[in-house]
């Protein structure tokens, strides 16, 4: 059948979160062969009677983007609690995340007046599960919420994590998860960068902030140290390249009309404390490497025999 918007109870549109990258996705896939798939329904009350949608709210979302009036529907003939609890199963290994089970259990705890034991026997999980589940809307910023549902964030990296280093600084949080949006980051990578972040201080949390990939590689080569000094020299070399081509790029990039004489005289001050630094390392391997190789050449030196 087809329903005017108009006739449409939206109360539980929370429970499914928004995803930009889905809903363009969506969008696209409406506009290109419009709707495929009728949205779930329940008879509400009214005159004309209201329809209370349990599935279908990004489709809704989308038709109406698309300047449509009425959305094609399914009607089920089942109560709402048995509704919303259905529709949970049918999606459970679809695209349903930790947050999606959350807003679930606080509109049949909201709307609903379910206990925490009975909700945790209607969907197969414990009492104290249900607890943990909807304490995550309590603690997770929206923000950060909007980071899980787009797949951004695993929830035990954002709750383990991000939501404590967005409690000692939010502007911090929010620009190192704008900066692991394209890496794909483990959890226990994430934990890799909190605890540098923790460590570090001034510059040094600014770079685990603007540079988390090339921190992760150096806290890795800094964890092989002990055990291979070699390896870890080549490493921490190669690391040094890596900045060093990045840096090129950095000043290629910038225009010198948009740098002020401070910006201009610290670009210049470190640029000459590199190049000492390279200068004073490269005199130092050359220094003991001719040493060596003096020490393996001298008569008498039974290497050489």
């Amino acid at each position: 059948m087809e329903i005017e918007f108009h006739l449409l109870d939206l109360k539980y549109e929370s429970i499914k979160g928004r995803s930009r990258k889905m809903e363009n996705r969506l969008l696209a896939s409406l506009s290109e062969q419009g709707q495929l798939s009728p949205i779930i329904v329940l008879s509400g009350a009214g005159d004309p009677p209201r329809y209370i949608v349990v599935d279908g709210f990004k489709r809704i979302r989308a038709l109406k983007r698309t300047g449509h009036d009425t959305v094609k529907a399914i009607v089920w003939p089942e109560d709402e609690v048995n509704a919303l609890i259905a529709i949970n199963h049918l999606q459970r290994s679809v695209d349903r995340n930790v947050l999606d089970d959350a807003y679930l259990i606080k509109a049949l705890r909201d709307f609903h007046g379910l206990s925490y034991q009975d909700i945790g026997w209607r969907l197969g999980r414990s009492k104290s599960w249900v607890g943990r589940r909807l304490g995550l809307i309590t603690d997770l910023p929206l923000w950060l919420q909007d980071q899980i549902r787009d797949g951004i964030l695993q929830c035990s990296a954002a709750e383990k994590y991000i939501l404590p280093l967005s409690r000692s600084n939010s502007a911090d949080a929010k620009e190192l998860v704008k900066n692991i949006r394209a890496l794909r980051l483990s959890t226990r990578d994430v934990g890799e960068l909190y605890c540098a972040w923790r460590e570090g201080e001034g510059k040094g949390r600014d770079l685990v902030i603007n540079q988390p990939e090339i921190v992760l590689r150096a806290r890795q080569v800094a964890k092989n140290n002990s055990k291979d000094p070699k390896t870890a020299l080549l490493k921490d070399m190669e690391v040094v390249l890596s900045l060093s081509h990045r840096i090129h790029r950095s000043w290629d990039e910038l225009l010198i009309s948009d740098l002020d004489l401070s910006d201009i005289k610290r670009i210049i001050q470190t640029g000459h404390a590199i190049r000492n630094s390279i200068e004073e390392l490269d005199k130092k391997i050359t220094s003991e490497v001719l040493s060596d190789e003096r020490r393996r050449n001298a008569p008498g030196n039974s290497q050489t025999e």
